[in-house]
């Protein structure tokens, strides 16, 4: 059984971006004009902190933010190619770091400390990094035989760029795979398949410290598990036992703490503690999906969207075990960060490490965007 989930088209790239839930002043700004790029050393110190504020953007899909929050990574969709915009968040400047020549089925998906980038990329469409130096460079695959001449896809990237989490294709079923620097670590295969063969495992993110990866693993009926893996190679599923699926969508700075969703649920799950069920809002009905995307370095804060775009409004949220589920759009208003009139924060896809400065996607009236957002 091929996974579709894992061949996305560019309308379902869209669409997940809302869903997945995929020189800034004191009030919002239009997106500043472009400059110098930050290389693979990353940008150079500021001379002061920069202001809180928000800054709105036309770009189709708000990738990530770099650990430091100094790096915001967008993709603008067109119709020959997709570029791939980045954002020092300290200067405002904005550059067409790279461009996606198939834009189809390609999706950037993470971005480390020093400006590379993961990626699936390609007709064929392969795991991939960036870096300035280099450009684009295919990883390898521990398969022989891939799925409809597709190879993998590379999901997140460790803080310092040099491992990479992800999956390969081993015939039409995917396999958690961790690339480090020239080492390719096939991940211990989890869960099973109720009508017999190998289950589908992917490892969508990693820690930023590079020791362990998160994602899912076919269990049974249920196509996806919460699962989890050190950099070794060893894993195991959250829960045995789940009835519905989930997978993780977040992971803290040293993998102890982790966060997704089980059913319509969002939860989070800490080492020796088990799972904790977030709360959603008061305006959210009871069976709108919550999707934590993204968490600070320590764990304590965890960011998403509640809601589906077909059939609610997304919110934007925030979570802390001493403040519970906010909406950020009062978060942002607590912070005296003026919003233009009329906009909705649907969701957050990404957070620096202290918490402070995020990405995600909104609406301005009519109009759909992506932004970054610098708190106090």
């Amino acid at each position: 059984m091929v996974d579709l989930a894992m061949k996305p088209t560019i309308a379902s790239i869209v669409t997940c971006s809302l869903l997945v839930l995929n020189a800034c002043g004191d009030n919002a700004a239009d997106a500043p004009d472009a400059g110098a790029p930050a290389g693979d050393a990353g940008p150079d110190a500021p001379a002061a902190p920069p202001k809180p504020g928000i800054t709105f953007f036309d770009y189709a899909i708000a990738v990530d933010i770099s650990p430091d929050g100094r790096i915001a990574v967008f993709e603008d969709l067109r119709a020959a190619d997709t570029g791939v915009m980045v954002q020092d968040t300290i200067t405002g400047t904005v550059v067409e770091a790279a461009t996606i020549d198939t834009p189809a089925r390609s999706l950037v998906t993470g971005v480390s400390t020093n400006g590379r980038l993961s990626a699936m990329i390609g007709d064929v469409v392969q795991a991939s990094v960036w870096s300035q130096g280099t450009g684009w460079q295919d990883l390898p695959s521990p398969y022989a035989t891939h799925c409809d001449s597709d190879v993998g896809g590379a999901f997140d990237i460790s803080a310092d760029g040099n491992a990479v989490a992800g999956m390969a294709w081993n015939g039409c079923t995917p396999a958690a795979v961790l690339w480090t620097g020239n080492t390719m670590t096939t991940l211990a295969l989890l869960g099973s398949r109720a009508s017999g063969g190998t289950p589908s495992n992917r490892a969508s993110v990693i820690s930023d410290d590079g020791t362990v990866l998160a994602g899912f693993a076919e269990n049974g009926s249920i196509d996806r598990v919460p699962a989890i893996w050190s950099a070794t190679g060893a894993g195991r599923l959250l829960d045995e036992t789940m009835e519905m699926p989930g997978e993780v969508l977040s992971i803290s700075a040293n993998g102890k703490t982790v966060a997704g969703i089980r059913g319509s649920d969002g939860f989070v799950w800490m080492l020796g503690t088990g799972f904790i069920t977030l709360p959603r809002l008061e305006v959210n009905l009871p069976t709108d999906e919550m999707f934590p995307n993204a968490m600070s370095a320590d764990g304590q804060f965890v960011y998403g969207g509640i809601g589906s775009a077909f059939f609610t409004i997304p919110t934007a949220f925030v979570w802390s075990a001493a403040d519970g589920t906010r909406a950020l759009a009062d978060v942002v208003a607590a912070a005296g960060i003026t919003l233009p009139a009329d906009t909705l924060l649907f969701s957050v896809l990404g957070a620096s490490a202290d918490g402070k400065v995020l990405v995600g996607t909104a609406a301005i009236g009519e109009q759909t965007k992506t932004f970054t957002l610098r708190l106090p």
